[in-house]
């Protein structure tokens, strides 16, 4: 069991991933590595700054650590291009747990989140990095490997019908309900053979096709959005914000969206369930909700959910809409734009109403323009329109595009504003189990290229910004791998022989490598494009919900162009299709029955609610930051103490609006970035003055001296105290010196036994730099202690020794009361 702490220890500041530190993270493991009963990774097959947003990592290790408190949870995810170079040279492998700094191999259970179908690729070489061999039927000993995530579904190609496959399960559908038992089965089995511990599994989990043992797997669907438990806070960026589900599956048909036909049928959380979930992150130290839905304004409570999750966070963002709901539903757009919004994300998907019949979109000029029109006289900001290209179009349908832009130009010429207008476009990539995943065609490459530049003519002519969102070869690689043709199974293990990894880019040379590995028949022309290519589909293990013949239908009505209309919630006129997903009478007539129920005096209640954020009353929590969470940043210590205040009262939950540590990233910005602990101040926007429960104040962690009507410490200045390693920081007195010296400071440094004391003449001090120092020897470090001054940059001095470096050197920041 090799252990790579030692180098992770001098190294870590060298790696992105903000959870690589010695110091344990603070709420994940209550025991060490080698005495925990069960030792689980959860992988994640990109980087981690791609997947930081994602909750999906976070809640699996919720729900296996409320198996056992004695179990140890370690996350890995894909080093970057430049991180991967470090470990090869230093001869780690890329599958590695971020706290223990163990390879993949040395656990016992390893959880595979696969979120999107490029990033597939990456599970073979990083398995075989840590020296995990590809095969099951060759893993005795190995730790078992269960692959789930939103496109497990397409996962064909890591497995062949004789029984071999890479991962060793893979569970179809929603796996939060499922997690809890897959651990508890290994966990309980774990002294027998692996050949025990799968077929149990394939006999008690519902969704899970384990290879050898079951020969396919329907898709699971949870018939309710289950409690959310308590979030392991992570560090990144995004520490305080945090995914809130409020429904599952869409309540649309449109042909190409994988994820709606993969997870039908459409269900809601309860008020009553959202309320608790959302109260359930607030006390995890959320302050930014992130509202999960495929089209969050379908949600036959969205009024109250406004105007509820509001009141908890600090901020509340809903995302992705039809906008056919949000032009036929009264009140929505007023109560949208009380609530703060003025950038809409619109998926318009077909660049005529052709198209978008194509697409089973159902949107047509009559809701488009007057919709853009309102949002243009609402004095928008920003207006994202979002198309898909599918390689069919035809010239009346550039010219419907053109006439659309050139209206849309006309009405921001008439309102006087001009919102920011960026037409995004994509390419179509059609999957298995979707109507359109009937066609096993690929339009050819030049037909793509030739949609785009017209589309970017008539963008740019009508004043209006242009991106293409995609390109050519991920598109290809992703139709190749989700059709699983035949030579799939074995061109899979071989990209990892050859070094094939996805990380943001996948270019010509890696969709060359990757047909090739494949053992494809797919070359360009003459020309340098790919022509018209036909990818037939090898076996399925997946029994989808949808059935085939409701699938057949739905794809010759958008061969034909034809409107269509189904049970939909944001049709008018709905009927039962009975396309397979509803299992009961009980679910159809939750579709067929769905209203919205419009509340004009909600409106003003979040308008209201939204000024009283702005303005409510601001109090001041003393705390004491202990050195273990020196690490972690500013984002997720100002969670923690949100995390803290919330436990400490249920009051809090409501009461408390936002939390941030004010006084010395506002008076010391070249202190922000670094790792600090001791004594600090933290700002409170609430509507009463918080609770705090004196119990708190003896457990570990943060402790909370007190809350007080105004900033204990404006008035004090700060001293820190750091020590720099002689290894690290080579000759750091004199680099310091240097540093000030050339910002124009000057002083005299005098020796007082064995330190040496910064002198500084009186005019210097004005600089507000330094105002004490001393620097002491320490073994193998030098101790620093500083009163900054508020220009001095630490940041900046850290730099001059390396990239990152800060990360080395934990600050103790303490103040004179």
């Amino acid at each position: 069991m090799p252990d790579y702490s030692e180098f992770f220890s001098e190294n870590f500041h060298q790696f992105s991933n903000p959870l690589m530190h010695p110091t344990p993270l603070p709420g994940l493991n209550t025991v060490n590595f080698e005495t925990a009963i069960l030792r689980v990774l959860i992988v994640r097959l990109s980087p981690f700054s791609d997947v930081e947003k994602s909750a999906t990592h976070s809640l699996l290790a919720s729900l296996v650590r409320d198996v056992s408190e004695q179990i140890f949870i370690d996350f890995a995810f894909l080093p970057d291009q430049r991180e991967r170079s470090i470990l090869r040279n230093s001869k780690i492998p890329l599958l590695f747990g971020s706290q223990s700094f163990r390879s993949g191999g040395d656990f016992d259970l390893i959880l595979v989140i696969n979120s999107f179908l490029l990033e597939l690729i990456n599970l073979p070489a990083m398995m075989s990095s840590a020296s995990i061999p590809l095969l099951n039927t060759q893993r005795d000993g190995f730790p078992l490997i269960i692959l789930g995530g939103s496109s497990a579904s397409l996962t064909g190609i890591l497995h062949n019908q004789d029984g071999a496959s890479i991962p060793d399960a893979i569970f179809y559908g929603e796996g939060d309900y499922a997690v809890k038992t897959i651990t508890d089965t290994v966990l309980n089995l774990k002294s027998n053979h692996r050949s025990t511990v799968l077929k149990e599994l394939a006999k008690t989990v519902p969704g899970l096709f384990v290879p050898g043992f079951n020969s396919n797997a329907h898709v699971q669907i949870n018939p309710s959005i289950t409690p959310l438990p308590a979030l392991i806070l992570l560090p990144g960026p995004q520490a305080g914000s945090a995914h809130l589900e409020i429904s599952r599956g869409c309540p649309s048909f449109c042909s190409f969206c994988f994820e709606s036909w993969d997870r039908k049928p459409y269900r809601e959380a309860t008020l009553e369930q959202i309320h608790s979930r959302a109260f359930s992150l607030k006390k995890s130290g959320i302050k930014t909700c992130e509202v999960l839905s495929f089209n969050f304004n379908c949600h036959q409570d969205i009024f109250l959910l406004h105007d509820e999750l509001n009141r908890i966070f600090a901020n509340t963002n809903f995302m992705s809409q039809r906008l056919d709901v949000l032009y036929n539903t009264p009140h929505l757009l007023e109560l949208e734009l009380a609530s703060g919004k003025n950038s809409f994300t619109l998926g318009i998907e077909g660049i005529s109403m052709r198209m978008r019949r194509y697409f089973a979109k159902g949107l047509d000029e009559n809701i488009l323009l007057p919709l853009l029109n309102t949002l243009i006289r609402s004095k928008s900001r920003e207006l994202k329109l979002f198309y898909i290209v599918a390689g069919i179009e035809q010239s009346e349908d550039f010219n419907q595009f053109a006439d659309f832009a050139s209206t849309l130009k006309a009405i921001c010429t008439k309102v006087g504003h001009k919102p920011r207008i960026i037409v995004s476009a994509g390419h179509l990539v059609t999957m298995p189990n979707t109507p359109l995943g009937k066609d096993t065609k690929v339009p050819a490459e030049a037909d793509f290229d030739t949609a785009f530049k017209t589309l970017q003519g008539i963008t740019v002519s009508a004043g209006f910004e242009f991106r293409q969102a995609t390109d050519y070869e991920s598109m290809l690689a992703s139709r190749i791998i989700a059709s699983n043709p035949t030579g799939s199974f074995d061109g899979i293990q071989k990209t990892a022989a050859r070094g094939l990894l996805y990380d943001t880019v996948f270019n010509r040379d890696m969709l060359r490598t990757l047909i090739d590995s494949f053992n494809l028949d797919i070359k360009p022309d003459s020309g340098g494009k790919y022509p018209t290519i036909e990818l037939v589909p090898r076996f399925t293990t997946v029994i989808s919900n949808i059935s085939a013949e409701f699938l057949d239908k739905c794809y010759a009505e958008s061969l034909e162009f034809v409107e269509k209309q189904h049970c939909s919630v944001t049709s008018d006129v709905r009927r039962c299709d009975a396309c397979g997903a509803c299992k009961d009478s009980e679910q159809r007539r939750f579709l067929l029955d769905h209203t919205i129920s419009p509340d004009k005096q909600i409106v003003s209640t979040v308008r209201k609610t939204i000024a009283d954020k702005r303005t409510g009353p601001v109090y001041h929590a003393l705390a004491i930051i202990p050195q273990t969470y020196s690490h972690w940043g500013s984002d997720w210590l100002t969670s923690a103490v949100l995390s803290k205040l919330c436990t400490s009262s249920t009051k809090n939950l409501h009461n408390i609006i936002s939390v941030k540590e004010k006084y010395l990233t506002a008076t010391y910005p070249g202190l922000s970035s670094l790792a600090l602990y001791g004594k600090f101040s933290f700002e409170l926007q609430c509507t009463d003055k918080p609770e705090l429960n004196s119990t708190i104040e003896g457990d570990k962690g943060i402790k909370i001296l007190g809350i007080f009507d105004s900033d204990p410490l404006s008035d004090c200045r700060p001293t820190l105290e750091m020590s720099l390693s002689n290894r690290l920081f080579p000759d750091s007195v004199k680099a310091f010196s240097t540093f000030l010296e050339k910002a124009g400071f000057r002083f005299v440094l005098k020796r007082s036994g064995e330190s040496l004391i910064m002198d500084i003449p009186q005019k210097f001090l004005k600089k507000k730099l330094v105002y004490e120092a001393s620097f002491t020897p320490e073994g193998e470090s030098t101790l620093f202690k500083l009163i900054p001054g508020e220009n001095l940059n630490l940041d900046d001095f850290f730099k001059t020794f390396g990239k990152n470096l800060y990360r080395q050197v934990p600050i103790k920041v303490d103040f004179n009361l």
